[in-house]
């Protein structure tokens, strides 16, 4: 293997926490950055689970861009927002009348175009707005076990590259009544990590000193983010 596994794991989790602290607009609890990253090392699908708010896209966008960070021109990030209803031809693609496979993006980028890059991380955003069963039958026993995948209208099944880490966010579904339980086989197959909700904790504690650093932080991230908006001309009429 070449590009990114030149990296000692100390160092590369290192420079992901470096990241984080200096770019990431997010308060989080010391060692999450960590634990998230061996975890997704270990079991390659952890979803992020917790109530809406607590910043777990965000989350899952900004461990791609650290990745990036330490692996420039090696990342590709595929993001997929799970809707109501959706199915298998919405991951992969569908066999065409005239034949041959109509691909979605996450099929072109993981096995249709050479893969350019070596690490892929794919985010499932509200993944459980569907059944992932349904629409992820045929990549979970990839995830699993390296089986191989089947595309549709294509004569030769292919691999999951072995650089391919799924991301999923999950709002609880005790919560919302349009989402769906995660079954067994999913629990079996995904690391689930509880996102946590920092400031309510803070709050809880009652440590107004910790609470007001943590608030200044947010702000200075918040402008760091309206400057940024700014230098790339996408401005938001709200940052004034």
């Amino acid at each position: 293997h070449h590009g990114p596994h030149v990296l000692e794991p100390v160092t590369l989790v290192t420079g992901i926490e470096e990241y984080f602290q200096s770019e990431a607009l997010l308060t989080l609890p010391s060692g999450f950055v960590r634990n998230f990253y061996y975890t997704l090392k270990t079991q390659r699908f952890v979803v992020l689970a917790g109530r809406p708010g607590t910043g777990k896209t965000a989350f899952a966008r900004a461990f791609s861009e650290a990745l990036a960070n330490q692996f420039p021109e090696s990342v590709c990030e595929v993001v997929v927002s799970v809707g109501q209803d959706f199915g298998d031809s919405d991951i992969i693609g569908y066999e065409k009348i005239a034949g041959g496979l109509a691909p979605t993006e996450l099929t072109k980028r993981l096995f249709l175009e050479g893969r350019q890059k070596s690490l892929f991380v794919v985010v499932l955003d509200e993944m459980n707005m569907a059944h992932v069963d349904y629409y992820l039958a045929r990549i979970l026993p990839a995830i699993e076990s390296d089986a191989p995948v089947e595309l549709p209208g294509q004569s030769a099944s292919t691999l999951l590259p072995s650089d391919t880490f799924f991301i999923g966010t999950v709002n609880s579904f005790l919560d919302e009544t349009t989402r769906v339980p995660l079954s067994g086989p999913v629990k079996r197959r995904a690391n689930i990590i509880v996102m946590p909700n920092v400031l309510d904790i803070i709050l809880g504690e009652d440590d107004r000193k910790r609470f007001a650093a943590s608030i200044k932080s947010l702000l200075k991230r918040s402008l760091k983010s309206c400057r940024r908006r700014g230098n790339t001309a996408l401005p938001s009429i709200l940052d004034g």
